[in-house]
């Protein structure tokens, strides 16, 4: 299964962006098996429990806004758990990085920026979001199975009454990476000037201003209202699919932690 190269996987992302030194090339390899070891031993089974609970909400007649802010409120804390581990790790390399290798991630992060904004002018809003509305229908359709056209008008729907944040979130990059290159600049060796640097790649805001953030939670609140409505029309069948595709995920990950049965039982409350 691919998550037992976890490890390689973290490494080939970030060899995607700078080429390290051989001793950079040493730290980077023993934190990413270092923490390829603690996500295995400590995070499988909290996903699982998590799988179960979001089963068990799933598996009411009903379920509000509420209910589904608190699944992905959820999600977005086991993420941070992981993020919160590869923190130091990450400060250590990056810290070592020389002015070249600071200005090729910063060329790399611009062209990916300029392929975004080239993909944006060579084609319509409405083929834009066309596609983001397939992609979504097909996104569900994996875990429902086929869509009726009551529930494909539903994503349409809601996804048309989003609102685009493009503008703010390319600003918010650019003003990003002049932040990192000054930061990087500064005299890391000062407790300060370190943090400086861990908010930047970890604790960065999502937001440039009150209105990117209005607009984010706008489309937040359509996607939860969104969730709602396709729950009211799950069919049996649907719901049996998606069950049965968490479980799948709910074993693999109790298998990959190296559990036995019985500890299975009692780790994932199940």
């Amino acid at each position: 299964m691919a998550y037992g190269f976890l490890d390689n996987w973290i490494r080939w992302q970030v060899n995607d962006y700078v080429d390290l030194n051989k001793d950079q090339s040493k730290v980077l390899k023993s934190a990413s098996k270092d923490f390829h070891r603690w996500h295995r031993e400590n995070e499988l089974v909290r996903y699982s429990s998590f799988i179960e609970e979001t089963i068990s909400q799933l598996d009411q007649s009903e379920i509000n806004t509420g209910d589904v802010e608190s699944v992905l409120d959820q999600v977005q804390q086991l993420w941070d758990t992981s993020a919160q581990q590869l923190q130091k790790p990450t400060i250590s390399i990056v810290s070592t990085l020389s002015e070249e290798q600071v200005q090729n991630i910063l060329a790399t992060l611009e062209e990916q920026e300029k392929d975004n904004l080239k993909d944006i002018e060579e084609t319509t809003f409405e083929e834009r979001q066309e596609k983001r509305i397939k992609g979504a229908q097909k996104f569900f359709a994996k875990y429902l199975g086929k869509l009726n056209d009551e529930q494909k008008q539903i994503i349409a729907d809601s996804y048309n009454l989003g609102k685009s944040t493009h503008p703010y979130g390319t600003e918010r990059n650019r003003k990003w990476r002049q932040e990192f290159k000054s930061a990087l600049s500064s005299d890391l060796s000062q407790p300060e000037n370190e943090q400086q640097l861990t908010t930047l790649l970890f604790k960065y805001p999502e937001h440039l201003n009150e209105e990117h953030q209005k607009i984010s939670e706008h489309n937040q609140q359509i996607t939860y209202d969104m969730i709602v409505q396709l729950h009211k029309t799950l069919t049996k069948k649907q719901k049996r699919k998606l069950f049965s595709k968490l479980r799948k995920y709910q074993t693999d990950f109790l298998d990959l932690a190296g559990i036995d049965a019985k500890e299975k039982v009692l780790k994932a409350g199940i």
